[in-house]
This record gives C-alpha cells, sequence and structure tokens, in this order.
C-alpha cells in the first residue's frame, strides 16, 4: 500500500483533515471534493485496504469520512516523513487535492499551465524539492492579502506541464482530464 498511502497522503494534506472526534471518542480522516467520481476513487483505494468510509454530501461538495485511529495515525505520520522526502505518488495527490489546470488562450495554440497553490510552504519546499529533482522548471509566486496567511503557488508552464503530467499522472477526472488530450 505504499504508493497508494503515499498518494491518500497528499490528497488528505491537500483537501482532508485528520482529527480526534471527543464527542465519539474516535479518530477521523476526511476527504472534501466537489467531484462525487473522485470521491469514490479515493474510497475505493482505502476499501481495498479493508477501511470502512462514508461519503456524505454537503451541497457543492462530497465528503469522504473514515474513522481509523490506525489510519489516522499511519496518515498523521506518513504526511511528516514526505513532507521531508516527497515520492510521485505524494505530490500526486497534492496535485489531485490542490491543484489547478488552466490553458492560456493568448497564444497562438492554447498554453497549459499548473499551478498549487497553499499556506503551507513546507508543501512549496517538498513539491519544489521534487520539481527539480525531476528536471522541470518552475516558478514560485507569493501572495499575501489583509488580514489572511501568505498564499504560496507553484506554476508549471508549457512543455513542463506535460512531462510533468507523464510523471506524475494525475488520477482527478475532472481536473486534469483535459490535459492527457495534449499527449
Amino acid at each position: 500500500m505504499d504508493g497508494e498511502l503515499d498518494y491518500i497522503a497528499g490528497v488528505v494534506k491537500g483537501d482532508g483533515s485528520l482529527y480526534y472526534n471527543r464527542k465519539a471518542k474516535g479518530y477521523v480522516v476526511e476527504i472534501y471534493d466537489r467531484d462525487r467520481e473522485f470521491i469514490e476513487l479515493l474510497a475505493g483505494i482505502l476499501r481495498t485496504h479493508g477501511f470502512n468510509y462514508s461519503i456524505r454530501s454537503y451541497g457543492t461538495y462530497y465528503r469522504l469520512r473514515i474513522n481509523s485511529r490506525e489510519l489516522h495515525n499511519t496518515l498523521a505520520r506518513t504526511i511528516e516523513r514526505l513532507i521531508l522526502n516527497p515520492t510521485i505518488p505524494f505530490i500526486r495527490g497534492l496535485f489531485d487535492a490542490e491543484g489547478t489546470l488552466y490553458f492560456d488562450k493568448r497564444k497562438a495554440r492554447p498554453y497549459p499551465i499548473v499551478e498549487l497553490g497553499t499556506t503551507d510552504q513546507r508543501i512549496i519546499s517538498a513539491t519544489a524539492m521534487t520539481l527539480t529533482r525531476l528536471g522541470l522548471k518552475y516558478s514560485i509566486k507569493s501572495y499575501k492579502k489583509p488580514n489572511r496567511r501568505e498564499l504560496y503557488k507553484i506554476v508549471l508552464r508549457g512543455s513542463n506541464v506535460i512531462i510533468w503530467a507523464k510523471i506524475v499522472r494525475p488520477l482527478h477526472p475532472v481536473k486534469f482530464s483535459l490535459l492527457y488530450t495534449l499527449f
């Protein structure tokens, strides 16, 4: 389960939470997304490893919840380890959770751009380390709005997006499906 666990850890770090529910006296892992198909893909991965889950709709998004001390503690340790030494599946999970793909149409041919945005500078450093190791060119931007935490973004453009997609292979069915039409 190592690669799948690393992937789930990336998704949880990006769009999930780990916490202890005092009322229910149990450890909880939650993942949120607007796309039910993506939530079901994650549920399938967890199901194959014996974890029970529930999926619930909350208006514009879905929540996948797993009540498991074992999974909670394993993911907490895995996330901390992967921030220091990221793997491709962890980076895939981060981009599937927090990544954005769009096309700059000011060019003669649509120009792909992928961004990963987060307030956690450790995630940006871990991602930058991996992209550098892969030989990809990227830029890092930061934004600060009044009364808010600083937002950091890693931005890949053009041919670097294509190479990134071939190596990282994002799984999110909506966010990155257009990308695969480019190669």
